[in-house]
């Protein structure tokens, strides 16, 4: 999945419910959770968000 993201966008956006949860580069997104699996971070944000 993190390859696919990198190859194919320069941002992304999360969505939970109908609700923008987050946008940003991956890089960002990785900052901001400190963890470089896409895969966690997004199980994460779902969860908690």
């Amino acid at each position: 999945m993190q390859k696919r993201c990198k190859k194919k966008s320069d941002r992304i956006g999360i969505i939970k419910g109908g609700r923008i949860i987050f946008v940003g580069t991956v890089e960002e997104l990785k900052e901001r959770k400190n963890d470089e699996s896409l895969e966690n971070i997004f199980l994460e944000l779902i969860e908690n968000e």
